[in-house]
């Protein structure tokens, strides 16, 4: 359960750390977070995703007591293709968060796929993709 703990302590931190002070984080449960944020497009939205994932996978796991690395599958979604009610937003995000698990985990998905992304192995963006 320690490991757990620093893993979702990690995250949060993580998330306070990209989320600006008039956004909001919140933990679902379990190892779900969101975070809603203002004045994002869906690009920035993924773009800040993305680096929400990378930091995740950069934590010194073993120093947390864990055995494995800790990944994250992240889904997106914004107002512009879902509209502004909660329940929609967050059914939307959940969705596209279970496209990314299926598509093999640790990536970002998006419930409209943002201008220029390239889903791949580490959902990279196509400008950052030297391939």
């Amino acid at each position: 359960h320690a490991a757990g703990d620093w893993v979702l302590k990690q995250v949060a931190d993580i998330g306070r750390s990209l989320c600006p002070e008039r956004d909001a984080i919140g933990r679902l449960g379990g190892e779900e977070f969101a975070l809603a944020l203002s004045d994002l497009d869906i690009d920035q939205a993924a773009a800040l995703a993305e680096g929400s994932r990378r930091a995740i996978g950069e934590l010194d796991y073993l120093s947390g007591g864990c055995h494995v690395p800790v990944t994250a599958s992240i889904g997106v979604a914004c107002t512009s293709h879902s509209g502004y009610g909660y329940q929609k937003l967050l059914s939307e995000a959940d969705r596209a968060m279970y496209m990314a698990k299926q598509a093999g985990r640790n990536r970002v998905a998006s419930a409209v796929p943002p201008t220029g992304y390239v889903p791949g192995p580490v959902g990279r963006a196509a400008e950052n993709d030297p391939a």
